[in-house]
């Protein structure tokens, strides 16, 4: 389970989430990207949780079983 910025069209509102992000110690993915990096690693059932209206999404993926 990892803490993401949701997407935004906003490419303003984008960068301030990057930004703030990376400041605090965390990553720079939004909850699109770290969804296809999960997969792309080979992880499965891949879900968003979101926290609040515009704050963080939770996206959780479980290695395959075997």
């Amino acid at each position: 389970m990892v803490g993401t910025n949701p997407a935004s069209p906003d490419p303003l509102r984008q960068a301030v989430g990057r930004w703030t992000a990376v400041r605090n110690g965390g990553n720079a993915y939004d909850t699109d990207r770290m969804a296809e990096a999960l997969a792309s690693s080979g992880l499965q059932e891949i879900r968003s949780f979101p926290t609040v209206p515009g704050g963080p999404v939770l996206v959780a993926a479980r290695r395959p079983l075997g």
